[in-house]
């Protein structure tokens, strides 16, 4: 792998019972700047989601307690839900498509080139920061027009 890139300010939750396979994402989002936190099962997962936010879950289909189908869902439902990836053995067609309608952003097939998986996470991440960053200030100018709009009558002319 290359060298460690500069900190994103990126971080990533990593959710796979595999201790190799949980091992060499970490490693491979740590070289693009990310920060890491692990969890080897679905509520654990959950658990770590609760107490902080994350730009970033990658999940494993395929663990005990709480699968990463249910993970993932759960996680795009709140306000400040993360960018998905699944990293998985498991592709049933009819879950992928599933996924990927429903928010996941990537779904990635083991065995994976752990680079070309972090370079997309990074890019995913950044991507969707950066529209998050180009909207604010048109949500905060739409708030100011209302405002304006509805202070108009009061004001004397």
């Amino acid at each position: 792998m290359a060298a460690p890139s500069e900190p994103t300010g990126f971080r990533a939750l990593v959710v796979d019972d595999e201790a190799i396979v949980r091992g060499m994402v970490v490693l491979a989002l740590l070289n693009e700047g990310f920060t890491c936190d692990v969890a080897t099962d679905g509520e654990k997962a959950k658990t770590l989601m609760e107490e902080g936010q994350y730009d970033l879950l990658v999940t494993d289909l395929k663990m005990p307690y709480l699968d990463g189908y249910s993970l993932a869902l759960d996680a795009l439902q709140g306000n400040t839900a993360p960018s998905v990836m699944v990293h998985t053995a498991y592709e049933d067609p009819r879950s992928v498509k599933e996924l990927l309608a429903r928010g996941v952003d990537d779904i990635v097939s083991k065995p994976t080139d752990y680079a070309v998986f972090a370079a997309k996470a990074r890019g995913i991440v950044a991507r969707r920061r950066a529209m998050a960053q180009a909207a604010a200030p048109a949500a905060a100018a739409a708030v100011t027009a209302a405002d304006a709009a509805g202070a108009a009558p009061d004001s004397p002319a």
